[in-house]
């Protein structure tokens, strides 16, 4: 059996409706491949019981019931599940808010050092006569 063609092979045949035809190459491949040719076989067989079953009636309430079902289904999850699930919810939101308590206390710290520069007046210290830095004066010469 080669695997690639095989498998083209097969799912072509597996898509065709009951009595439609195939391919020529799907031809070609039945005849070389006993186990492609059983896998036909055994698909038409198991198409012709399906097709031969009769069709179901619904109750006329099936639509409802099947609603009202799968909602309590979905309502009566074990309460370990319930409690997970809340608790994750809330250290989200306990995560959000101190994130943006955070935010908010840094914006305000950057705000009081902005404002601190702005106000700090430059201070000068008195300079004593012995630290004075001496001018030395050039004379001038006449000429």
């Amino acid at each position: 059996m080669r695997k690639t063609n095989c498998k083209l092979i097969r799912r072509e045949l597996d898509e065709l409706m009951l009595g439609e035809t195939w391919s020529a190459a799907a031809t070609e491949h039945l005849r070389e491949c006993a186990e492609c040719r059983e896998f036909h076989v055994q698909q038409t067989k198991l198409r012709k019981i399906v097709g031969s079953l009769g069709t179901v009636e619904a109750p006329a309430d099936f639509d409802f019931r099947l609603r009202a079902r799968l909602a309590k289904d979905a309502g009566s999850a074990p309460i370990y599940w319930r409690l997970v699930r809340s608790g994750l919810v809330v250290a989200a939101t306990v995560i959000i808010v101190a994130m943006g308590v955070g935010v908010v206390r840094d914006a305000m710290r950057q705000g009081e050092n902005i404002g601190e520069v702005a106000r700090k007046p430059e201070v000068h210290q008195p300079v004593k006569p012995d630290e004075a830095p001496r001018v030395v004066q050039e004379e001038k010469k006449p000429d």
